[in-house]
């Protein structure tokens, strides 16, 4: 509402100004009556005896004039208290607003920067997965150790997100020696597209490669001490595989893959849904 809107239909503000047009009419009229009877007021050099009466009469009309112009000050006084008192409402009112609306603004702001934060968060989800130039050369430097074996990359059911970065990881083993599969097909990638994946209740989000083993006692999926040799270089560790020992590849693999950013988890496939017995593969899951 606008200020002189507020001010028209606030009682209060109407016995200010009351109060204030009362009190100077008093105060005028308080003038007017002393300005008059000191006109009447005979020369002090008179005699008391002759003018007595005159002079007590303009005495008393004096008096009265100095009340009136009291009680004219008096209500002026009332009145401008009143103005003060509404003022410092009024600017109470306003500050508090402002406070309300600077608090109001401030949450606004911060729901906007926890939108914009969970909008980017979104895109970077949404974003396809890559296989960077980085992530390949340090691959490269992390399986140089592992013999350069057959390597089984596969997919389910599968979209073209899924089939690229697939792709992308056939590729990157390529450039670090590593050879096809017997059972790949288009693109070095071994397909089951009748095979699902979902994730159980209260699980953890899906990683984006899963190291697929047949063997329940693998070291991988029930704890056992490692046997694979291990280096280290410039703080960096490495794997240096057994002569033969498939298992030693593939951990080694899941290790590096690990260390260059890759999301892992191990899969036991008891149905040879994805792997005969004793073979192992690394298999990419939709996103």
């Amino acid at each position: 509402m606008h200020l002189v809107e507020k001010l028209v239909l606030s009682p209060w503000f109407w016995l200010d100004v009351v109060l204030s047009v009362t009190g100077g009419l008093l105060v005028w009229w308080g003038l007017q009556i002393e300005k008059k009877a000191e006109k009447l007021i005979p020369p002090s050099d008179f005699k008391p005896d002759i003018f007595g009466d005159i002079l007590e009469q303009q005495k008393w009309e004096l008096e009265r004039g100095w009340r009136i112009l009291m009680r004219g000050i008096a209500l002026e006084v009332v009145a401008a208290l009143g103005i003060s008192i509404i003022s410092g409402l009024e600017i109470a009112d306003l500050t508090d607003k402002a406070a309300s609306a600077i608090e109001r603004t401030a949450l606004v702001e911060s729901n906007n920067l926890v939108l914009r934060s969970n909008v980017v968060a979104l895109e970077i989800k949404l974003q396809p997965r890559t296989i960077t130039p980085k992530q390949i050369e340090n691959f490269i430097f992390l399986t140089e150790k592992i013999d350069k074996i057959p390597i089984n990359i596969c997919v389910g059911q599968a979209d073209q997100e899924t089939e690229t970065y697939a792709y992308q990881i056939r590729c990157m083993f390529n450039q670090a020696g590593f050879k096809l599969d017997s059972s790949a097909s288009l693109f070095g990638i071994t397909r089951n597209p009748e095979f699902r994946m979902v994730t159980p209740i209260a699980a953890s989000k899906d990683p984006t490669v899963y190291f697929v083993t047949s063997n329940p006692n693998f070291v991988g999926t029930v704890v056992y001490p490692l046997e694979r040799e291990l280096i280290m270089t410039n703080g960096i560790k490495r794997t240096i595989s057994r002569p033969n020992n498939t298992e030693d590849v593939y951990e080694g693999l899941q290790e590096s893959l690990h260390q260059i950013k890759i999301d892992t988890r191990y899969f036991l496939d008891t149905n040879s849904s994805l792997v005969k017995p004793g073979e192992f593969a690394f298999f990419v899951s939709e996103k």
